[in-house]
This record gives C-alpha cells, structure tokens and sequence, in this order.
C-alpha cells in the first residue's frame, strides 16, 4: 500500500476542465508530476480523481503560427483531469502507443527519404535536370507521406517546406542550384531529428508516468483481491466465526479499515469508502453480539468487492476497444478486436447479472446493464468508437 499513499505534501494548482478552470490541492503521487486531488472547493467531484501537466493545443498552434521556440513559461501549462487511475492509464498508454508505433517509424522513414533525396539533389546540373526530376518529384512524395500533409507541428511543417520546395528543382530565381537544394534537405533532416529527439523525450516521460500509474493499479487491484479472498473465506465459515473467531475476526476488519481509508484516488475510493463503513459497523455488530447483521453487511462488501474485480476486466476489454480509435494498427484489425471484445464482455455481463447487489448504496445494476448492452450492439456493428463511449459511461458507474 505504501506506493499509493506515499504522497507529498499538497500543492495548488489550476486545472481545466472543459472550458472551466478550478482551484484545487492536490499531492504528487510518486514525483512523477501526477496528482490525485484531495480538495476543490469550487467543484468538490473532482476529489480522487487525476491531473498532470500538459501543453495545450492552443499554444501548439501559436508556435506553429509564429515558427519560433518559445521559453517555457509555468503559465503555459495546462493541469488536465483525469477521472480515475484506469482513464489516465488509457490516456497515458495511447499517448506512447501512437508515438512509438506511429510517429516515430514515420519520422525515420522520412529521414532516410531526405537522406536519399539529397543524394540525388546533390548531382543535380542543368544537363541532367529531366533525367532527374521525376525521381526528385517521387523522393518528395515519399517525404511528405511520411510526415504527412496534415503535420500540425512546428519542426514538421517546417521540414515540409523545405522539401516541397525541392520538388520544383529549381531555387527562387529559377534556377537549378543543386547547393540551394542540398541546404534545404539538410535543414529538413535537422528539423525532423530535432521532432524525433523531442518525441523520444515525449515518449520517455509518459512511459514512465504510465509505468508508475500500472504499480498503483497493480497495488489496488492486488488489495481487492486480498479483501474479497477474505469475505469469501469468513461468510463460507461463518459458523466457526460465530463460535469461536469472533475476536480475530473484529481485528481483522479493523485492519481492512485502518488500510482502506487512506485510499483516495478513484475508482478504488468510492467502493473503499463503502467498504470501510461496512466494515466498522459488523465490526460493531460482531462485539454487541449482533451476528446475522454483520454477516448481512459482509455479503454486501463482498459483493461490493466482486463488482471491483469485475471492472478491472471491463477496463481490458474497453482498452483494446479504445485503443481500436485511437491506433492506425489497432484500427485495421477493429473488426477483430470488435468480435473478441463481444464476446468477452458477453461473459462479463453474465457475471455481472449473478451478483447481488440488494443493500447496495449509489448503485443501479439496471442502468449499468443498459449502457453495457448499447455497447454490446456497437460492437455486434462493429462500432468501435461508439463501443468505447458506452464503455466509458458505463464504468463511471462501477
């Protein structure tokens, strides 16, 4: 338990929400520059849930815009909440899965296209410009798919112009000028290892973040395990507790609670917190003797605790689906991943549908079963991106 709490000290920061900006105290959870808030007063349903820096698109844009380096300024940051540790694993995995899978390999292969462009730019005279123009014209045609025409970043961009402007073969004079050509090209490649430099860093630091964020989960999820292994042994010997165990028992629930309460990071709070008064109160009951009332309490966390442990496999399910939006090699094989991920939860949804839930408070099996079967009908349709929303919504309420 001790990564999860292992927080430090609190700090305020302004994060968004959408259009809205909140004050809030919020404590680092493993100094990877992750914070789970503890206080916001100005929106207090933002407490257990996730923020982390990022830079925002709209500054993005201006350093497109004005093709410059821009110091890096603690206001230009913008805190962007995540609502619980699942979504901001999503988002972090997404995040390195497309870099790695996706722009770095882009940006390699264009490298190496530059490389041999200038090879051929290089020997490029007057007497030989129609013999090689239309290898230059398909050298920068390959470029530019590599990095591709909808670039929106800076270094990108600018690599794009030099090599659209090596197509023509010709300088601004209009003349052929191989040594005008060959700067273009090596300034293209400096740009496009100065964006792969900046990915690789990019990509180290959400790899680790997420590396963090998967201990956390490991460490939670490990802990459900240990609680419902416990219920399910206690209620299967009830007797033996009602004779002779009672004592033990009590110190054993107390434990559960002392571990329990300080978790206050989302998804995991809301049921701990359940948990925790339930445990308190059969605590209370097993030493007034109330024996059948504390069994009742005990089924309920129980159940409580199978419900967790389920949506740790919906959260597989709905990251392969999700996963399906956002990867170009995750989206070739949707309707794949759609059928497997269908069937999955088909089973998930059997299980969900034999717990009981009677005694369960802020819960609504019937609404969660509903959002689930929309995003069974998605999938049947191989919908992925309308799957991974129902997902989404249905997990809020787990």
């Amino acid at each position: 338990m001790r990564s999860i709490l292992a927080l430090a000290h609190p700090v305020a920061l302004t994060v968004r929400v959408g259009e809205e900006h909140h004050t809030v105290s919020a404590r680092s959870l493993e100094r990877i520059r992750v914070y789970v808030i503890e206080d916001a007063p100005s929106n207090p349903a933002l407490v257990g849930q996730l923020t982390m820096p990022r830079w925002p698109r709209t500054l993005e844009r201006q350093v497109v815009r004005q093709r410059k380096r821009l110091p890096f300024r603690s206001e230009d940051v913008a805190y962007v909440v995540y609502e619980d540790l699942y979504a901001l694993h999503r988002a972090l995995s997404h995040v390195v899965d497309r870099y790695e899978v996706s722009e770095v390999p882009r940006l390699t292969t264009a490298i190496e296209h530059c490389h041999a462009l200038h090879g051929v730019v290089l020997g490029l005279r007057t007497e030989n410009f129609q013999e090689l123009i239309g290898r230059i014209e398909g050298l920068v045609d390959q470029v530019v798919a590599a990095i591709g025409i909808d670039a929106k970043n800076a270094e990108k961009l600018t690599a794009l112009e030099h090599v659209i402007v090596t197509r023509k073969g010709v300088d601004s004079l209009n003349r052929v000028n191989s040594s005008v050509a060959c700067l273009r090209m090596l300034t293209a490649v400096g740009e496009l290892i100065r964006r792969e430099a900046g990915v690789t860093d990019i990509v180290e630091v959400y790899a680790l973040r997420r590396q963090n964020v998967r201990l956390q989960l490991a460490t939670l999820e490990t802990l459900v395990h240990i609680v419902e292994d416990f219920l399910n042994q206690i209620l299967a010997h009830w007797n033996t507790v009602r004779v002779r165990r009672r004592e033990l028992t009590t110190a054993q629930l107390e434990h559960f609670v002392r571990s329990l309460t300080p978790v206050t990071v989302k998804p995991f709070s809301t049921t701990f917190q359940h948990v925790v008064r339930e445990f308190s109160e059969a605590a209370r009951c097993i030493r007034a003797g109330h024996l059948d009332q504390a069994k009742a309490l005990l089924a309920i966390s129980a159940a409580s605790m199978r419900l967790r442990r389920l949506r740790v496999q919906l959260e597989a399910v709905h990251y392969r689906v999700s996963s399906a939006t956002y990867d170009a090699a995750m989206r070739k094989r949707a309707g794949i991943i759609a059928q497997d991920a269908n069937l999955e939860l088909g089973l998930l949804v059997q299980e969900l549908r034999a717990v009981d839930t009677v005694g369960m408070v802020d819960f609504s099996r019937t609404g969660l079963l509903a959002t689930l079967a929309d995003a069974q009908a998605a999938l049947v349709e191989g919908n992925v991106a309308v799957a991974a929303d129902n997902f989404r919504l249905a997990l809020r309420t787990l």
